[in-house]
């Protein structure tokens, strides 16, 4: 229909506002957490991971103070829970992982977080709620890359261990700004 000339207006893009939950949420859940939802909790909070790679993760893929994440969890389409390489080049990445975080997952054998994917989900659904609390698994991601973006850490690092292939992610979507760290930045201007 070469005669209809049609003129499409879009709206405005709004600008997602996401949930970051405080330090001291994430560790008021660690303290509330079964042994593999902590496990869970700590490799998205403090190391970036995605609950597919943690559900994947093995003992095997931790060498000396480094994660490398290699595979992820996902259902085929049997609903069955199969471990595969990640979709990306960037998701295939090694992490440097915190002291507190290798400490607890030390001496686990085979899967580190042995959990279905779902269970993950539901189980932490079902903590945040006990809680009180309103952010999803996945925000914990937001929370690494916004913690390491406050303590200096320079966007290329940033994007290399979460696995994001674009800066215009990582800033759009990972850089919040995490109310304790503002709070400590506010302090120090203040005395400045």
């Amino acid at each position: 229909a070469p005669e209809i000339h049609l003129r499409v207006t879009l709206p405005k893009k709004k600008q997602v506002a996401y949930n970051l939950p405080t330090t001291e949420q994430i560790y008021t859940m660690l303290n509330h957490a079964s042994e593999n939802l902590t496990t869970a909790i700590m490799l998205a909070a403090f190391c970036g991971l995605r609950r597919g790679e943690i559900a994947a993760l093995r003992s095997e893929d931790i060498q000396g103070k480094t994660i490398h994440v290699k595979s992820a969890s996902v259902y085929d389409e049997n609903r069955k829970q199969i471990d595969k390489a990640p979709k990306t080049f960037t998701s295939d990445r090694y992490i440097p992982a915190p002291d507190f975080v290798l400490e607890h997952i030390k001496g686990k054998e085979g899967k580190v977080c042995p959990i279905a994917l779902n269970s993950i989900t539901r189980r932490f659904q079902e903590l945040r709620e006990k809680l009180g609390y309103n952010f999803r698994f996945h925000d914990l991601r937001h929370y690494y890359a916004s913690s390491l973006h406050a303590i200096g850490i320079r966007d290329q690092y940033i994007m290399k261990f979460g696995g994001w292939k674009s800066d215009a992610v990582l800033k759009s979507v990972y850089r919040g700004t995490l109310d304790d760290f503002e709070k400590k930045s506010a302090n120090k201007a203040k005395r400045h």
